[in-house]
This record gives structure tokens, C-alpha cells and sequence, in this order.
């Protein structure tokens, strides 16, 4: 994953990588559920806390805080990562909180 295969098309400063379609309606929806679900007493004791993006996110209120960390999982997703399997979830998550990181360290200066 993270490699790009040679471009398809004849124009050398074009290479679609493909789409991503924000519902902002679902995201506002999915933010109510999750304050409702994290001000009543948020996960059970035995239940492992989230990582990446979704692990991130799942405490953001904000629909644009949310659509940029939904960008940086969908563009993994467009350079070939994935989450089908426990060795490809890893990949996809460890890459996930690098680039959140980096994101965070250039927005805070």
C-alpha cells in the first residue's frame, strides 16, 4: 500500500486516484450518536478503545474537524490501503495516526 502504479492516461499532470463523497448529513447524524453515546458513560470496561481515525474522531463534534479525518482514512483508502484483514487493519491504522500526527504538529504552528 502507499505506492502509486504508473498513471494510465496520456496526460502526464493528470492521475485520477478515484472519489470520496462526503454525506454531511450522515456525519451529523453519526456525531449526535456519538456525544449521545460518550455522555452517557461512553464504551463498556471490556471493550478495546479505538485507534486511527475512527478512534479519533469518535470524541469530534465538529462536521469540518470530522471531514478532514475522514479524508485522511478515504485517501489511504485510494492509495491502496485497507482494513479486510487483522495485518492490513495495523498498516491502515498505524499510517492513519502517523499522518494525524503530522497534521496536528503543522496546524499548531
Amino acid at each position: 500500500p502507499g505506492v502509486l502504479g504508473d498513471a494510465e492516461f496520456d496526460h502526464e499532470d493528470f492521475y485520477n486516484l478515484g472519489e470520496m463523497i462526503v454525506d454531511v448529513p450522515y456525519i451529523e447524524r453519526r456525531i449526535e450518536e456519538d456525544r449521545e453515546y460518550y455522555e452517557n458513560g461512553g464504551k463498556d470496561d471490556d471493550e478495546e478503545e479505538e485507534r486511527g481515525v475512527s478512534g479519533a474522531m469518535a470524541k469530534v463534534y465538529d462536521v469540518e474537524e470530522r471531514i478532514g479525518m475522514l479524508f485522511v482514512h478515504g485517501m489511504l483508502h485510494l492509495v491502496g490501503y485497507d482494513h479486510e484483514t487483522d495485518e492490513d487493519f495495523e498498516l491502515m491504522v498505524t499510517k492513519e495516526e502517523e499522518v494525524l500526527k503530522l497534521l496536528k504538529e503543522e496546524l499548531e504552528k
